[in-house]
């Protein structure tokens, strides 16, 4: 019986998840069939976007943290994949602030033993945050290190990293006998293989050793979320939008906007707000942030107003 490999890849908030699936996606074989499952901590989503593929499905499950609060949505896409029984392999991306370990639980459910075959999960590890004791520190942060069955330790080329940043993690890895992988090591189709052995899974960890302070449990995730749906039409200009980005509080941005330069996709997180040309035609524009702090979208109108071209 051929079961469909389900991954979970997942990792807090601007660690680079969706960036590590349309990588996967460049590689994937002519000959596979596959899907994404994409949880959104708001209502409407910017990932699933990005992760457009005419040769790949993808759902996306909206509105809080599909594997914690309201586990029937994503049951009910993962049960729209799994029916038709002709899909070698789904990666599910939760988001930034969803509990993959309650995923898991729902994926190891006596009805999906004939459906599915649940690989190792891969948490992408961002080596400032992990440095960052605010977000190391955060019940969710943890939660996605324990349910890791692999690390994949990311942005390596986006960050001037002393030697000792990167001996924490892995340390810590080595510590709670968990692999880790380093941006760009193995990314090729042997990824794919060693995302599917089965010898990954621990069922059981070292738990001496490295430990951190343990955070405070809090069953709310302490962040705020808001989007705003400009007008199609509205172009901004870039540097002005970048600039007003960059002096916010936002913990994660992300964005499609039309610009002067055309279209433009925005990732930002931790205070760096990244831009790039955007190569496929997006017709519903969208901003959206996750912030500590109060946000709404009469917030961000206002704010993407203030670059509009041609306003002074």
């Amino acid at each position: 019986m051929n079961l469909t490999k389900v991954s979970i890849i997942t990792g807090f908030l601007g660690v680079g998840k969706t960036t590590f699936i349309k990588q996967l996606l460049d590689i994937r074989p002519k000959s596979e069939r596959w899907a994404i499952i994409v949880n959104e901590f708001g209502e409407v989503g910017v990932d699933a976007l990005l992760l457009q593929d005419p040769s790949v499905q993808v759902k996306q499950v909206s509105g809080g943290c599909a594997c914690c609060i309201s586990q029937m949505p994503f049951q009910l896409a993962l049960n729209a994949l799994l029916k038709p029984k002709n899909l070698d392999r789904i990666f599910i991306e939760p988001s930034g602030l969803g509990h993959a370990d309650s995923l898991i639980k729902v994926l190891n459910q006596p009805q999906y033993e004939t459906w599915l075959t649940l690989k190792p999960t891969v948490t992408i590890i961002d080596p400032i945050q992990f440095k960052n004791s605010k977000y190391r520190e955060h019940d969710i942060y943890q939660r996605q290190l324990k349910a890791a069955d692999i690390f994949y330790i990311n942005k390596l080329a986006h960050h001037e990293l002393s030697n000792d940043n990167l001996k924490d993690i892995i340390d810590y890895s080595i510590c709670k006998n968990k692999p880790y992988i380093k941006e760009y090591q193995s990314f090729d189709k042997t990824i794919l293989s060693y995302l599917d052995d089965e010898a990954l899974i621990k069922t059981s960890t070292n738990n001496t050793g490295y430990e951190f302070k343990t955070p405070k449990k809090d069953g709310r995730s302490g962040f705020y979320h808001a989007h705003y749906k400009p007008d199609a039409s509205s172009v901004y200009d870039h540097r002005i939008l970048i600039n007003l980005l960059s002096k916010q509080s936002f913990e994660r941005v992300k964005a499609v906007l039309n610009t002067e330069l055309g279209q433009i996709v925005i990732n930002g997180a931790l205070g760096e707000v990244h831009h790039e040309l955007y190569k496929d035609d997006v017709k519903n524009t969208i901003i959206e942030v996750i912030s500590h702090n109060s946000v709404s979208s009469v917030m961000l109108e206002n704010l993407l107003h203030d670059s509009l071209v041609g306003e002074k």
